[in-house]
């Protein structure tokens, strides 16, 4: 399989008393707030952004789940790579801890959902993590932020949107330099990694503490060529071999 949801007690993040205890102690994560529904590579001769629009399946599926008799919310999480071909990798997240079972991610999500693009990439903090890779792919993607925490809106440009039933942030890769320039390396490289990546919102007040993983998934070997569904300008999946 390619894409699964990876163990959540490889993290460590900030314990409830992050902020007023001097030693900064970190903590296992409990299970994502956000489970992995599925992940997809879109391919394109075109720029793609705002995957719950622009992509007619995706929109369907929500308009589906939010008319149907127990509907969910939804985080879109989607990194665009320059082209052409454009690759556009997209996850979907699925609610699953019930409002009022953490209040403090409750606090935290609710803050990120309500606050405008300036605050969400002030918040938004990704970690990866690089099972199998090149040392070149670790050596340049620990200058990006490695295994640190990494607050994305401060390494890459992003654009954020908000839908009746989903949140969805979308990463440029070519707004950085280093990851620009990396991209060619890891498209080459993409059917021998394994990379989990982990999203949450970063902590910064006591009421948001202790932190909890929105969501986290894991692409292995995933041949960019081979996996990638082609879009045609309306949304549409081409399904003639490219």
């Amino acid at each position: 399989n390619r894409w699964k949801q990876p163990d959540h007690t490889q993290w460590s993040i900030r314990s409830a008393d992050y902020l007023t205890n001097s030693a900064k102690p970190k903590q296992v994560t409990a299970s994502p707030a956000f489970e992995l529904v599925g992940v997809q590579v879109l391919s394109s001769d075109f720029p793609i952004q705002h995957a719950a629009e622009s992509t007619r399946s995706l929109r369907h599926f929500l308009a589906e789940d939010a008319a149907s008799e127990d509907p969910s919310f939804f985080f879109v999480c989607a990194w665009m790579i320059p082209g052409p071909p454009f690759h556009f990798m997209v996850q979907l997240f699925r609610r699953a801890v019930k409002p009022g079972d953490d209040p403090p991610f409750d606090t935290a999500w609710e803050r990120f959902v309500a606050g405008d693009d300036a605050y969400r990439n002030s918040r938004l903090k990704q970690i990866a993590l690089f099972q199998e890779a090149p040392w070149m792919v670790k050596a340049t993607m620990s200058n990006l932020g490695g295994l640190r925490p990494c607050i994305i809106g401060n390494k890459l440009t992003t654009q954020h949107f908000t839908g009746h039933n989903y949140v969805e942030v979308n990463m440029d890769v070519s707004s950085s330099k280093v990851a620009s320039m990396l991209k060619g390396v890891i498209l080459k490289s993409a059917a021998g990694m394994v990379i989990d990546c982990a999203w949450l919102i970063e902590g910064q007040e006591e009421d948001e503490l202790p932190e909890r993983l929105v969501g986290a998934s894991r692409w292995t070997h995933c041949d960019m060529n081979k996996v990638g569904t082609w879009l045609d300008e309306d949304g549409n999946e081409i399904k003639e071999d490219r």
